[in-house]
């Protein structure tokens, strides 16, 4: 990416910047997405990404970006575990331990601070670009790069069959 790239002076100038470069993704270094699909890949429970985590954690001042989905669900099971006694009649201790280590990892995430400068143009334009739901973001897939396989242009043709 340029570095004037950062230099912007009004937003109709971001559209026209590298920020916006045409994607195809033949230009793709697929070697990379093959890394970042094994580091975050659903496999073994997310099993390299936890393991990635806990490795950024013991490590600060990393830039972190956890997967809040991910977060969610966990903290939603393991709130389900504390609500269940033990056989015997018990509070479930190491749920309630696992749970309150959850949040405080969350705690820490959040109180690590980014070392690099927010640049507001992009921030504000980030903020106040559009978020689309999942059709609308296979339309725009589809028509930043074009259908190539069957598959692929039937898929086109039944999501924009659901946007009329």
């Amino acid at each position: 990416m340029a570095k004037d790239a950062f230099l912007i002076d009004d937003e109709e100038d971001l559209k026209h910047t590298s920020l916006y470069p045409p994607l195809e993704w033949s230009k793709v270094d697929r070697e990379k997405l093959v890394i970042l699909e094994s580091a975050v890949g659903p496999s073994n429970q997310f099993s390299s990404y936890r393991s990635a985590l806990q490795v950024a954690l013991r490590s600060p001042p990393t830039i972190l970006v956890p997967f809040f989905s991910l977060f969610v669900k966990d903290s939603y099971f393991l709130i389900e575990e504390c609500s269940q006694k033990l056989p015997n009649g018990n509070v479930n201790f190491e749920s309630f331990l696992r749970l309150a280590k959850q949040i405080s990892d969350f705690i820490t995430w959040n109180k690590i601070k980014c070392p690099y400068e927010k640049k507001e143009k992009i921030l504000m334009f980030l903020e106040a670009s559009t978020v689309f739901n999942e059709t609308e973001l296979f339309i725009a897939s589809y028509e930043r790069e074009s259908p190539e396989a069957e598959h692929e242009r039937e898929n086109y043709k039944i999501y924009k069959s659901r946007l009329s």
